[in-house]
């Protein structure tokens, strides 16, 4: 897609948006399948034995992922997520993983497996992540360590139903301390200008956001998105509060792409 086409789809109106020609660049390349890559080998399992018991969050996840889904989980961790979503709904997951520790989990655990960073943006393997269309996008307590979000979630926002995933709350008041003594909020490849747009740059690197905050930078980058769940005590995900932006943790979002 032309990088004048795609600007022009995801400015929602709302929010006024403006890429830079280097991101816009970066973005059409991320999306290209390379020429060469070794797709990972998936193994087909004729049956998956259940976990014995699963998480609070992990029930939650069910409830949104339906049967036979594509899912992309962009750091996954040990697997838990992706291994019940394949027990429970038949899903086919890819993990997309940088940790070695993780990486074995993973592997043991007999899932689809890639063994790639999302900050090494040139990376064949994520081009080829990029390329494909999914269901289900998940990124759970992850987005925090990716370099360019903004780039990611771009890339995605016309091959994907819909994104799940968390991120820290810059409002909790334990932020709100840190902000009194001089640490400012920023958007990560983002910043406001004098204009009132949203200019993305991927030079910007920083990654905090406020409730209002984070649902103003995904407008702008093409996306509707809903709080679905607050993060408590102990990783539980619960309804959102009447208002949860000093006390919560962390919130859990739904992004949908703006058609």
């Amino acid at each position: 897609m032309p990088c004048e086409k795609w600007a022009q789809m995801h400015n929602p109106g709302r929010i006024k948006s403006t890429f830079t020609d280097g991101f816009l660049q970066q973005l059409v390349f991320l999306r290209s399948p390379p020429e060469i890559f070794d797709v990972p080998h998936r193994q087909q399992r004729s049956e998956i034995s259940r976990p014995d018991k699963l998480t609070q969050r992990i029930e939650f996840l069910l409830e949104k992922v339906p049967q036979n889904a594509k899912v992309l989980d962009l750091g996954a961790g040990y697997g838990e997520i992706a291994f019940s979503l394949e027990a429970y709904r038949n899903a086919q997951v890819l993990c997309v993983e940088r940790e070695p520790e993780f990486l074995s989990s993973l592997r043991q655990k007999g899932l689809w497996v890639l063994d790639a960073d999302l900050n090494y943006i040139s990376s064949p393997a994520l081009r080829w992540v990029f390329s494909q269309p999914w269901d289900i996008v998940i990124a759970v307590d992850t987005i925090s360590y990716w370099m360019y979000p903004a780039l990611i979630l771009s890339a995605l926002s016309d091959r994907v139903g819909k994104i799940i995933l968390t991120v820290s709350n810059s409002a909790h008041f334990n932020r709100r301390i840190k902000g009194l003594l001089g640490k400012m909020q920023d958007w990560p490849n983002c910043r406001p200008s004098k204009d009132n747009y949203l200019q993305f740059d991927l030079s910007w690197r920083t990654n905090n956001w406020t409730l209002k905050g984070f649902r103003q930078w995904t407008a702008a980058l093409g996306y509707d998105c809903q709080l679905i769940a607050r993060r408590a005590k102990k990783a539980r995900w619960l309804s959102p509060t009447f208002s949860p932006s000093l006390l919560t943790r962390s919130f859990v979002f739904e992004l949908t792409p703006i058609t």
